[in-house]
């Protein structure tokens, strides 16, 4: 005999239709983020979602933060200061983490 269940619908689609717009924005997420500053890479991965709980931001931010292949990235010359680029090439050179990075834009 299965145990019964109780599962909050709107909930449940609520939280699928919030993860689907968490990655749709994701993915229209502009190249020059990199080269920008902090804030403006929090703002833009969580902006004007007024219906996204913590979990969607944290998501949106795990997700860009993961999306970029550290090791591979190839910096000419000088990152600008401050920016996501520059945290890049300090975790390629094990001066810097992803846990770090993560938990300063979630601040």
């Amino acid at each position: 005999m299965l145990p019964n269940i109780l599962i909050d619908v709107s909930r449940l689609t609520m939280m699928l239709f919030c993860y689907f717009d968490v990655y749709f924005s994701f993915f229209q997420a502009p190249p020059k983020l990199l080269v920008g500053n902090f804030n403006e890479l929090t703002k833009y991965l969580i902006k004007s979602h007024d219906r996204w709980d913590d979990m969607c931001k944290i998501r949106a931010i795990f997700l860009w933060v993961t999306s970029i292949d550290v090791y591979n990235l190839k910096v000419d010359g000088v990152p600008p200061t401050h920016s996501p680029l520059e945290y890049f090439t300090k975790i390629q050179c094990n001066m810097g983490n992803h846990a770090h990075l993560i938990s300063g834009l979630c601040q």
